[in-house]
């Protein structure tokens, strides 16, 4: 039976063989040496507990990813967020409701909007030139009549005028309502706008 060591330095050895060939070094483009060559056999077990501590959190890190790309922390964190948005929206107009559509309380009883129009966010020029990219997280509410009423940035850029740019593009969406019952509501919306350099 093998040694756990030997078991762990193979897979490692595998992973760095893996990473080897899509490495290039970037003096003159040569492939990096095989793994065995770059390690003795002294330092192999450190090496291979490190290469496969690496592999572990990647496979977590990917395991944690939810289907729209956000870690797992990130996720609760949004959710947080949200729930925090339609509690100071429900606080500042109790008699005017605004519902979360995919709450479970709500699904089956509250239609989700459809997006009739949206507009496409600005990339600011300046942040342009100085290849700066970033997301913003905006929540906004979608009133009865399909526009996008009260917008607010629940998670900033870091840069305000990625910010500045994501709230005029919500504002600019307009959706078939949302109903209850088939009478229009006001539910909240949350969208990711992104600033990626192509």
């Amino acid at each position: 039976m093998p040694d756990l060591r030997d078991t762990v330095f193979a897979a490692a050895q595998r992973a760095a063989l893996a990473l080897t060939r899509l490495t290039r070094e970037t003096a003159g483009g040569q492939p990096l040496p095989p793994p065995e060559v770059m390690m003795s056999r002294r330092n192999r077990c450190q090496v291979a507990s490190v290469l496969v501590s690496m592999a572990l959190s990647g496979l977590l890190a990917a395991a944690c990813t939810s289907s729209r790309g956000a870690p797992a922390q990130g996720r609760s964190e949004k959710q947080e967020l949200v729930s925090s948005f339609l509690r100071e929206l429900n606080q500042a107009s109790p008699g005017d409701p605004v519902l979360d559509d995919l709450a479970p309380e709500n699904r089956g009883r509250v239609t989700s909007p459809v997006l009739l129009k949206s507009r496409q966010p600005v990339y600011p020029e300046t942040l342009r030139l100085e290849r700066k990219q970033g997301q913003v997280l905006v929540g906004a509410v979608i009133e009865r009549d399909g526009s996008v009423g009260e917008t607010r940035v629940l998670l900033s850029s870091g840069e305000t005028a990625f910010d500045l740019a994501a709230v005029d593009a919500v504002r600019g969406r307009l959706f078939r309502p949302s109903t209850l019952n088939g009478s229009p509501v006001r539910v909240v919306l949350i969208a990711t706008v992104s600033f990626n350099l192509q």
